[in-house]
């Protein structure tokens, strides 16, 4: 039986009478318990219930009355608008980028300085920022869809961006053709009909919005959401918008609509609370959560799960654990395969011939990348480290020997996988690091590291090893003892008067 907290008993009384509602809700918080009430409150009505993510929908059916659909935006769109492209959805045929540039007539290379992209590194990135268009609710492709390289300065990067914008405009309206009008260029994916489906202004059949994980929801979707005139219920954890790289743009900090918050956790204990309360107060928020019961922070000698910031650190903890003795699995069904890219790359690189993986096209050489990974790109370097130490063969294998999750002693996953999951004992990777700037003096991390260290140490349920994470208790302690130290010298002072 479902008996809810004050907080929660608040959203529910006021659900009645709201047009519209936003749930800010801390990790653990319950927030799905809750929208299931909401659906309860609103049997006489129709229902959506909906996130960005399948499996949250997935994990959602049965929990829900009668009244409720469950549906992604790829859903929706789908059954609207599919139809007509459905030859080229079936299509999985993978197309090359020397292919793209051919169709686009792409056919001369662009330099920046001594880099040189090829024509179809060129075409990928006009699709990548095709895909990034398809993510937004603008009408047209602009060269701010366009992506970033890592490598190059900001003035040469809008330039190449710019340059690409064309391209990926022209891309675009091919995309539009139907099948039978012959639109058959260039493969046709879900974020394409999505796309198509939003620039139709389409209304839901629908009462009721329950938008689970909003702060994840990409901003094409909120833009339909926001377009209905349905009772809108919004919630989530604004502290874990994380997916801005997937179009998302903190839907609910942007929602226009009364505010209640959920600020107690299930999770985990008060121990953790605590340590999350830091990176949100570093956040700028007023937000703060509680635990329920107690939990242990400090070292663990067999984490269930090791968190890291980058593939780079995973493989080193992956490698770690194996030696051990350990088995180990690799959360998220693209982690791997995202590794091996990186070897592939790292391979063509010593060989001087570049590469095609979008977060390392700007360079064409292993000492180049290498000089950058050790002075401005830090999200490389234990990667760059890991192969310069062991060899790209040697982290194959270790990825061969990987187990499913359900047999692992220890799970390895990037914090931006772990979203969502949570694990009786983590440990904090080495690779968050306190920020520092040019000359060695800590700063504040940007807000999108500040809020994956809230989600990074959020997944703890008994036990929290803060490990990278660390610093930012170091820091608030040396502050304590600096202002105690103020305080002591200032009374001496007086005395001494």
């Amino acid at each position: 039986m479902f008996t809810p907290t004050d907080e929660q008993r608040a959203v529910l009384d006021t659900l009645p009478t709201a047009d519209r509602l936003k749930v800010t809700a801390g990790a653990g918080a319950g927030k799905t318990a809750v929208l299931v009430q909401c659906a309860e409150l609103m049997r006489g009505k129709k229902v959506l219930y909906t996130a960005f993510n399948r499996g949250i929908v997935q994990e959602g059916k049965g929990k829900f009355g009668a009244n409720t659909d469950y549906l992604t935006s790829h859903k929706l769109a789908y059954d609207a608008v599919a139809k007509p492209y459905l030859k080229r959805l079936n299509d999985t045929t993978r197309q090359p980028g020397k292919e793209k540039a051919k169709l686009l007539r792409l056919l001369e290379p662009y330099r920046i300085g001594d880099l040189t992209l090829r024509p179809g590194t060129l075409a990928r990135l006009a699709s990548d920022g095709v895909e990034n268009f398809c993510n937004g609710s603008d009408d047209e492709p602009q060269w701010f869809h366009m992506p970033n390289l890592d490598g190059i300065d900001q003035s040469e990067s809008r330039a190449l961006r710019q340059f690409l914008q064309p391209y990926a405009a022209e891309m675009w309206e091919e995309l539009q053709l139907t099948d039978a009008q012959g639109g058959e260029k260039f493969p046709f994916t879900p974020n394409h009909f999505r796309k198509l489906w939003q620039l139709t202004r389409p209304t839901l059949p629908y009462d009721v919005l329950l938008v689970d994980e909003a702060q994840d929801s990409a901003e094409v979707f909120m833009d339909v959401i926001r377009r209905q005139g349905a009772q809108t219920v919004l919630i989530g954890d604004t502290a874990q918008a994380i997916n801005e790289w997937a179009g998302a743009r903190d839907a609910i900090q942007s929602f226009d609509a009364p505010e209640l918050r959920l600020t107690q956790s299930f999770r985990f204990g008060q121990e953790v609370a605590d340590e999350a309360n830091l990176w949100l107060e570093l956040l700028g928020t007023s937000m703060r959560i509680t635990g329920t019961g107690s939990s242990l922070v400090g070292p663990s000698s067999d984490p269930t799960a090791v968190l890291t910031r980058t593939n780079g650190e995973a493989v080193v903890q992956l490698m770690q654990a194996q030696s051990s003795g350990r088995k180990v699995a690799l959360a998220g069904t693209k982690a791997k395969s995202e590794i091996e890219q990186l070897c592939d790359a790292a391979d063509g690189l010593k060989q001087g011939k570049g590469t095609h993986v979008k977060a390392l096209m700007a360079f064409t050489y292993w000492s180049e990348l290498q000089q950058y990974a050790h002075s401005e790109g830090r999200d490389l370097k234990p990667f760059v480290e890991v192969v310069d130490m062991h060899g790209t063969d040697v982290v194959r294998r270790a990825l061969r020997e990987l187990v499913a999750e359900q047999r692992a002693e220890r799970v390895i996953s990037t914090a931006h996988v772990s979203k969502g999951l949570e694990f009786e004992r983590v440990k904090i990777g080495a690779d968050f690091t306190e920020p520092t700037s040019g000359d060695g003096t800590p700063k504040d991390p940007s807000p999108q590291e500040i809020k994956l260290g809230y989600v990074a140490l959020t997944r703890a349920q008994e036990q929290l090893d803060l490990g990278g994470l660390a610093w930012l208790r170091r820091r608030r302690e040396r502050e304590a003892r600096g202002q105690s130290a103020g305080v002591h010298g200032g009374s001496e002072l007086e005395v001494g008067r």
